[in-house]
């Protein structure tokens, strides 16, 4: 089974997958998510979350000026008042994502989300594939923050950000995530692509 969704309609340069049927609903659900990309960052994010990856990460980041943060933690704990120093600003939130080693992982499968997409789309020679990309990085996004994945979990810097953008103690929420990724699967696969 192809990665990429098949189109509605066909172009006469595809020639070698003219006889192909369109992708059917349960077909979309399982082509729009990313999954490769997925497991590659839930296997990135707990190899940084293990005790024994902590050293060598505080000292690779300490070259590129980033400071190591806690990945895990049991509980969240409890959120105090955000400082009055943390503003409800974008460039507060993006260096929520920048100033951790989870956050960098997330950044850099965020970007091979919809590259991994394209790359497919190029080795099959088709051009139906730029509303699959924006899928693929969406559907990451959602995956990922469903999954409690470390830079929306235990993230101080983006909890403080929260409760002083929405008065909200904590940007990660289960029943959220659990809401969104259904919600999510059960919507963009509605989106059938046409050829050209």
């Amino acid at each position: 089974m192809s990665r990429l969704v098949t189109p509605l309609e066909r172009s006469t340069r595809d020639v070698h997958r003219a006889y192909q049927r369109p992708d059917e609903y349960l077909d979309r659900v399982a082509k729009y998510i990313p999954a490769e990309v997925v497991g590659g960052y839930v296997s990135l994010d707990g190899i940084l979350a293990s005790d024994s990856v902590r050293p060598v990460a505080a000292a690779l980041l300490s070259f590129s000026g980033t400071a190591w943060a806690q990945t895990t933690t049991p509980e969240p704990a409890p959120v105090t008042p955000a400082p009055e120093a943390v503003s409800a600003d974008l460039g507060v939130f993006v260096s929520a994502f920048t100033s951790s080693a989870g956050g960098i992982i997330f950044l850099i499968c965020l970007v091979l989300a919809p590259l991994y997409v394209w790359v497919l789309a190029r080795r099959a020679g088709t051009t139906v594939w730029k509303a699959q990309a924006f899928i693929a990085a969406l559907a990451f996004l959602v995956w990922a923050y469903a999954i409690k994945g470390s830079v929306f979990f235990s993230n101080k810097a983006l909890d403080a950000w929260t409760l002083a953008a929405f008065k909200v103690p904590q940007f990660y929420d289960p029943q959220v995530g659990a809401a969104l990724l259904v919600l999510f699967s059960m919507v963009v696969a509605f989106y059938q692509p046409k050829a050209d």
